[in-house]
């Protein structure tokens, strides 16, 4: 029974991964067929034009928003454990692995312990290659966004826009890529890792590997920073709603709406 409800969890999850994907990239398309789609003099992004554009793809949007309610529904009626998430890592485990092998005891030329040795190695390579890529792929993004030739103050403010999404986008999704990679080596370099740990540790020391006490504090630990978060936010949104905020943040939005995007 758990193994039929974790398969549906996870069935629920990845349609909701898939069709928010989906979702955003017709979304895109759709906004850039609106702009390359412009006649000269006339307004873009108007609201009837507007409106035309997303009911072509209201269907693909009511079936996104259904199959989200039914994730969000799901997670309250099945009481999904996040503590799983945390018992089920294996870098968790081989944390509690490695802190109680006797290294006192283990010998240098064991080729376990240089197997292990090398695996934690290459995980630090990996993430030492994947931070260098982020700072690669960081530079470009930072050299258009601060010419002052892309951004003119008499220029359109939506092509403008569009022109910077479509320059920096690419870098971001390259990242993007490079960090689903490195998660996925660490994954597998733990998994291997964890292997070895544990014919060393049979080999010199006997005794059972508990995760409970390290992922009890690890939960307690998200589950207070997510109430300060919390707390943090219901204090600003009452402090704005005090200074008369509200007003202020519909003016503005109206007036970018008829003076940027043509909205109002």
């Amino acid at each position: 029974m758990k193994n039929k409800d974790k398969f549906a969890r996870n069935l629920i999850w990845i349609l909701i991964s898939f069709q928010t994907i989906l979702t955003g990239i017709f979304l895109v398309v759709q906004v850039l067929r609106i702009y390359f789609g412009r006649v000269d003099g006339e307004e873009i992004f108007t609201r009837e034009k507007v409106g035309q554009y997303l009911l072509q793809i209201l269907v693909l949007i009511i079936i996104w928003v259904l199959v989200v309610v039914v994730g969000i529904i799901m997670s309250f009626i099945k009481k999904m454990d996040y503590n799983n998430k945390a018992k089920n890592s294996n870098i968790v485990k081989l944390k509690a692995i490695t802190c109680i092998l006797p290294y006192d005891k283990i010998e240098e030329t064991d080729e376990d312990y240089i197997l292990l040795k090398s695996y934690d190695k290459n995980r630090k390579i990996a993430y030492l290659i994947f931070s260098m890529i982020c700072l690669g792929l960081a530079v470009f993004p930072f050299m258009y966004l601060f010419n002052p030739n892309h951004f003119v103050a008499n220029g359109h403010a939506t092509g403008q826009v569009i022109d910077m999404i479509i320059h920096i986008l690419p870098f971001v999704v390259i990242g993007f890529v490079c960090f689903i990679a490195t998660v996925l080596y660490e994954n597998y370099s733990a998994n291997n890792s964890i292997i070895v740990a544990k014919k060393l540790l049979a080999k010199y020391k006997k005794g059972e590997i508990s995760f409970k006490a390290e992922n009890k504090r690890k939960v307690q630990l998200l589950w207070a920073i997510r109430c300060l978060i919390i707390v943090i936010g219901i204090v600003f949104i009452i402090t704005g709603i005090i200074n008369g905020g509200p007003s202020r943040v519909y003016a503005k939005a109206a007036k970018i709406c008829s003076e940027c995007i043509g909205l109002g």
